[in-house]
């Protein structure tokens, strides 16, 4: 009677204990795989929503905004365009531009987190004209390449009654960006322009821009190392 009681019980531990061995992890798989499945449909449909919308943009339009953003607020420290600027700036406004001291402040480490972080440099520099020239010029200021913010101003009248000029010492903060090195992963969703934004890139379109001087005579040697 216990023999016959005992072989089903053997047959049911066999069964659980394949169950155990061979069945379970084949189900785990099989779960894993189709939790694996919707995660790549979900990337999938993901990069055909991105790719839908890189292939809708504009590449000449795209092109423009790049070139208006990095006159703008350019990647580097934009030392030689600016000096370019004001010199070009002042002779319209048919006023006179001197002094200028660039005070650029210790070299900045490349930020762990934020490497893209708005940084700055201040100017300052001295112009002298009639009153209406000099107006003009502060006007155009800000509203010129590369990004800048008037800090201080002193202001002083000079010479006589009939040639009165105006003379004014200016400390301006000039904004620069470093360019990001990635632009996101690619199962990343594509980050498009806010109405904020927009509004930002059309102020700046708007920015009068100078051309910039280009060098006519040879300056230097090209191999320094080269006999004369």
């Amino acid at each position: 009677m216990g023999n016959k009681h005992f072989v089903p019980l053997a047959v049911i531990a066999m069964v659980t204990m394949l169950t155990l061995l061979i069945v379970r992890p084949t189900l785990i798989k099989v779960i894993t795989g189709q939790q694996e499945n919707q995660k790549n449909k979900k990337i999938l449909a993901q990069l055909i929503d991105k790719a839908e919308k890189l292939s809708s943009i504009d590449e000449v339009e795209m092109q423009k905004r790049v070139k208006s953003i990095e006159e703008v607020l350019p990647s580097e420290k934009p030392v030689m365009e600016l000096i370019n600027v004001l010199e070009q700036l002042s002779a319209e406004k048919e006023v006179i531009f001197s002094g200028i001291e660039l005070k650029p402040g210790t070299i900045e480490e490349k930020a762990v987190n934020n490497p893209s972080k708005q940084k700055s440099l201040d100017i300052s520099f001295n112009i002298e004209g009639k009153l209406a020239n000099v107006s003009s010029f502060i006007n155009d200021l800000e509203k010129t390449p590369p990004l800048m913010k008037i800090e201080t101003m002193d202001l002083k009248f000079i010479g006589g009654r009939e040639e009165k000029n105006l003379q004014t010492s200016l400390t301006v903060k000039v904004f620069y960006q470093s360019a990001p090195e990635t632009i996101g992963a690619v199962d990343q969703p594509l980050a498009m322009l806010t109405d904020e934004e927009r509004e930002t890139l059309k102020k700046i379109s708007s920015y009068r821009i100078f051309p910039k001087i280009q060098a006519t005579a040879v300056v230097g040697k090209e191999d320094l190392f080269s006999l004369p």
